[in-house]
């Protein structure tokens, strides 16, 4: 083959490497570069040469399914001269930062000495603001791979392979439920760290390097064996009693073991434990409803001897074990039953191998026992002011005669009760509270009419606000506390006495008040509270019952909330006044700024302005992004998603979570976000890892608007006008070509109404998608007018309507039906309320068709120009 030019031999014979050219050849480059090769290992001198010289991390999850506390994450973090590694297991990966901040806090202060540098991924939750200044603070540095290129945190990757292949065959092998893996996970780390690793000298172990001596073998054992846990005598009910309990081994604790507790559906730790290894092949660990605890004992006499000790639930966030195995602790006897010896009254000191911090950072945040207790048995063990809490519900139960003491009858349905505990901050002080609740679930049922009770509507709640403004009314609120224990209960329920309260064998509560959690309990309060507000010369609204008026005053109820609006404060003090005769009622100091409902209401001279900022923030940091990047805009334009066919996909996002969590936010104050709520709503059962990286941009456009919310301020206006807009995006979905409906509603320039709607029918053209919108609207129209006319006695109808299709107006003002026959029901129904001078159609053009926003996303200056006509601003 004879050429003269290398390049052109080169080409002719297809970029062969056996024809070389002088220089590079760009085609070759494109058609033939592979990812450059990684070296097997460091050379020695890149590598660490002591402890806390380099530490890599990673995230591994999300798991599914969850395991029985709730963990589908795990964070690593791995010394990269001993290898040793730390686990902490977490809900979300928000709280990386925080385990980051109690790994750097514990490894410096054992070994004095400062972390250099930590190797990770570039993920969010490493490359978060906070993390960052963190790092920055603490002068270590952060080295992050690049993208798609995990090689370059290979000890990390590494790590998390082995521990969860080590898990996974603890899992299979004890025959455990899959939801177990986080036990199997901190077995899997212990077991890691005291196993030789090819990268260390032979025989060297990471507990040898971390710690300077030889791990103890000694209380290795099967995971998933049957164990049985000593009980001391001061916790068993009598002599012939059993002396211990046979438990699941699920792990190391710092001073025992790891035990599950089927029963009780939680973890607990034990020192005296014998082990059933030739039998270990246990059964599926049950994690279903427990039952109230079984094992009645006092945790500060367990701690005392060092037998059974309860973990708690695990539930609580990432609260891995802080305190140093104490130096007054009694070493680990022989596995076995120990007879009641007299100790010696000497000090001991623990051998140094007990002094075993990995077992305080390996071990995850479900170690210590939960901050608030899940049963009363937990309660009463706790001794941290619960029990306290919980005579004051007895006491609070007995002045309001909530039962009496009777003979169990034959054949009654008997119901259970059970203990709800929760922690709230009143005035910067946390005050613990305990609440006794029926189940219900256990009543026979009800029909609707017996246990229906009304609730007040958010479209009723913003027109009482604009309506505040209009007429210069001042706002109060009101709390009712135990507001259920006030109302008789018709009906006959027999309930067993709670734990807490004994009255004898064979006595049963027969209920006098409507308790929490019974079916019909909600409806009761209501009735009694009707019935007084009667009384005080209310009415109540035809067409929200949950709204009283009268001359002088407004009432609105949501439950035990109420709100009175009123320019008469002497109408507002005659009103408190009775109230408080037969209700036990907390009168809010402030009626200037305060919360209703999770809104945030504040009353100026002239306006009142609603916003819901606290819940929005509460949102970004849950789903870690409260440092996310700003977007203009809800949702890109023109997105168009399907449903997606991997089910797989359902449970790896908290796609569902947030979509509630955003309807919330949109039914209160947040108009802006109706339709990308109720488009992403669509997909609630059929999502993947696109809809969630779509929904997350809801989040974004909020992280900047966080500040944002509806203003109704006072206008010129003598009387009430009623103004709205109807439209609709014409078979915007492309998977059934239906169509949206997309409306709003003003109240003398105030909004107090807006909804985004996929049709229930198809609509052949434009002017149809558009004339079921205008149906819908008028419904709404009409409600509002209706209560509006009922309240105020005043002519208010009628209501204009601004709808942006020629041909829509037309079919309203006309007999035209040839277009519309499979609408027919609709099409009269405007017909109707046309003629009769109800409403009026007007026609505005599209430029400034406000409910544009409610039926499509929109370009960025679009969507700025109607959210403004809104009347959301920063408040």
């Amino acid at each position: 083959l004879v050429c003269n030019s290398p390049e052109m031999l080169h080409r002719r014979m297809g970029h062969s490497s056996k024809f070389p050219v002088d220089g590079v050849c760009e085609v070759c480059l494109q058609g033939k570069q592979s990812n450059r090769r990684f070296l097997k290992s460091l050379p020695e001198e890149r590598k660490a040469k002591r402890v806390l010289e380099c530490i890599s991390s990673d995230v591994c999850g999300a798991i599914s399914p969850p395991t029985h506390d709730g963990y589908r994450y795990y964070v690593s973090f791995i010394d990269n001269y001993s290898h040793f590694g730390i686990v902490y297991l977490i809900r979300n990966k928000s709280e990386v930062e925080l385990c980051l901040r109690r790994y750097v806090a514990m490894a410096e202060a054992k070994f004095n000495s400062k972390i250099s540098k930590i190797r990770c991924d570039n993920g969010g939750e490493y490359s978060s603001i906070k993390v960052r200044n963190f790092c920055s603070e603490k002068g270590i540095e952060l080295v992050y791979t690049v993208p798609r290129n995990p090689q370059q945190n290979g000890i990390a990757e590494r790590f998390n392979r082995t521990i969860m292949e080590k898990a996974r065959c603890l899992i299979l092998d004890s025959k455990c439920g899959k939801d177990m893996w986080g036990e199997a996970v901190l077995t899997a780390v212990y077991l890691s760290n005291r196993t030789p690793t090819s990268v260390l000298p032979d025989g060297v172990t990471p507990v040898d390097r971390w710690y300077g001596y030889k791990p103890d073998l000694g209380k290795i054992h099967l995971f998933g064996c049957k164990a049985h846990a000593f009980i001391p005598h001061e916790d068993r009910s009598g002599k012939l009693s059993s002396r211990s309990r046979k438990l699941t081994f699920v792990g190391y604790s710092n001073n025992g073991y790891r035990l599950w507790d089927s029963d009780r559906r939680k973890v607990v730790t034990a020192r005296s434990v014998v082990f059933d290894e030739p039998l270990s092949k246990v059964t599926h660990v049950d994690t279903c409803e427990d039952s109230d605890g079984l094992l009645d004992c006092d945790s500060n006499t367990l701690k005392k001897t060092g037998t059974l000790s309860p973990v708690g639930n695990l539930s609580e966030p990432l609260s891995p074990v802080v305190e140093q195995v104490s130096s007054s602790t009694s070493n680990f006897e022989k596995d076995g039953d120990q007879p009641d010896l007299r100790r010696s009254t000497r000090q001991r000191v623990l051998p140094a191998h007990f002094q075993d911090f990995e077992m305080m950072m390996a071990l995850s945040a479900g170690v210590l026992p939960s901050e608030v207790p899940s049963s009363y048995c937990d309660a009463m063990k706790s001794g941290d002011g619960w029990k306290s809490a919980i005579n004051n519900e007895l006491k609070s139960l007995r002045n309001h005669g909530t039962w009496e003491i009777v003979d169990q009858p034959p054949d009654a349905t008997i119901i259970d009760s059970r203990w709800v505990f929760t922690e709230k901050i009143v005035d910067g002080v946390t005050v613990k509270k305990a609440r006794l609740v029926a189940r219900g679930y256990q009543q026979p049922e009800l029909d609707s009419e017996n246990s229906y009770s009304p609730v007040a509507r958010m479209f009723t709640l913003r027109t009482l606000l604009s309506l505040a403004v209009e007429r210069d009314m001042k706002l109060h609120q009101l709390d009712v506390k135990s507001a259920f224990l006030a109302s008789p209960l018709n009906e006959v329920v027999y309930m067993k006495p709670p734990e807490g309260l004994d009255i004898g064998e064979g006595k049963v509560c027969k209920l006098l008040k409507a308790i929490y959690g019974l079916r019909q309990s909600p409806r009761c309060f209501n009735d009694l509270l009707n019935e007084k507000l009667v009384k005080l010369n209310f009415k109540r609204s035809v067409s929200d019952p949950c709204l009283y008026y009268n001359e002088r005053a407004f009432i609105l109820i949501w439950v035990d909330d109420v709100l009175i609006v009123s320019s008469d404060n002497n109408e507002v003090a005659h009103i408190k006044e009775n109230l408080i005769k037969f209700l036990d009622v907390k009168i809010f100091p402030s009626n200037e700024k305060f919360v209703f409902l999770g809104i945030e209401i504040e009353r100026t001279e002239n306006s009142i302005k609603i916003s819901q900022k606290s819940l929005i923030e509460k949102l970004l940091k849950h789903f870690q992004m409260d440092d996310c990047k700003i977007s203009k805009i809800p949702m890109q334009p023109k997105l168009n998603l399907i449903k997606s066919v991997k089910t797989n996909s359902i449970h790896e996002y908290e796609y569902r979570e947030l979509v509630g969590s955003l309807m919330y936010l949109m039914l209160g104050t947040r108009p802006d976000i109706c339709f990308c709520t109720a488009y992403f709503g669509r997909f609630q059962s059929c999502y993947d890892v696109t809809h969630w990286k779509a929904l997350k941009v809801v989040l974004r456009y909020l992280a900047g608007t966080r500040e944002m919310g509806l203003c109704f301020t006072k206008s010129d206006k003598s009387s009430i006008e009623i103004c709205a807009f109807a439209d609709a995006d014409f078979a915007s979905d492309v998977t059934d070509r239906k169509s949206v409906s997309g409306f709003l509603i003003k109240m003398n320039n105030n909004l107090v109404y807006w909804n985004s709607k996929k049709q229930p029918v198809v609509a052949i053209s434009t002017c149809e998608a558009e004339f079921i919108a205008l149906a819908m609207c008028m419904c709404e129209c009409l409600f509002l007018g209706q209560l509006l006319e009922e309240v105020l006695d005043e002519q208010i109808f009628p209501v204009t309507v601004l709808e942006d299709n020629q041909s829509c107006i037309h079919m309203g003002k006309t007999l035209e039906t040839k277009r519309t026959k499979h609408v027919d029901v609709k099409f009269h129904f405007v017909k109707d309320l046309v003629r009769q001078g109800k409403f009026e159609l007007i026609y505005v053009s599209t430029e400034d068709q406000i409910a544009d926003i409610l039926t499509k996303a929109l370009s960025v200056i679009k969507f700025e120009k109607f959210r403004g006509d809104m009347c959301l601003q920063n408040v």
